[in-house]
């Protein structure tokens, strides 16, 4: 579950996307340099967003914050050198949105396959090692009929993994 393939991605998707978008608003003389400005807000915020998916803990939104400010802070020196750029602008606001929002998400997603895993493999196995529910003929039926197919799934995964090499 590599996080980089990813990253490269939606930082290229978001790039090209917008650079269709900027095609009619630049000249053509600039069009590399603004290509190489939107890929860079692309990478800045698809890194930030997969920090802040992957991570539980509290400092991925300092992350966040701080790339907030570094757009920020760039996008206004940039249009402070030149107004002539005032339509890239809006655009590599657009460009961070997106990476950002993309990156973050599909990184929550890969962080919840694992957990929600591990989850269901510690209610299977303490529910099929509870002594009480075992020696109860009706709550082991119970237990069978309701999480039997999920916890038979598990366990073979688990013997699946312990016995390949």
């Amino acid at each position: 579950m590599s996080v980089v393939p990813y990253w490269l991605l939606v930082a290229a998707a978001v790039t090209l996307l917008s650079w269709i978008l900027v095609l009619g608003f630049v000249a053509s003389a600039e069009r590399l340099t603004v290509f190489a400005l939107l890929a860079a807000i692309a990478l800045v915020a698809s890194t930030a967003g997969f920090i802040g998916g992957l991570s539980r803990v509290g400092v991925a939104g300092q992350v966040i914050a701080a790339a907030l400010s570094l757009i920020g802070g760039l996008v206004t020196y940039l249009f402070g050198i030149d107004r002539s750029k005032g339509a890239v602008i809006p655009i590599c606001a657009m460009v961070f949105s997106a990476a950002l929002f993309l990156a973050y998400f599909k990184a929550a997603d890969m962080r919840a396959e694992p957990e929600r895993y591990a989850l269901w493999r510690a209610q299977c196995l303490s529910m099929f090692s509870s002594k009480d529910l075992l020696n109860d003929p009706i709550a082991s039926l119970v237990v069978d009929n309701s999480f039997g197919e999920i916890c038979r799934r598990i366990f073979l995964n688990e013997k699946t993994r312990l016995l390949t090499p």
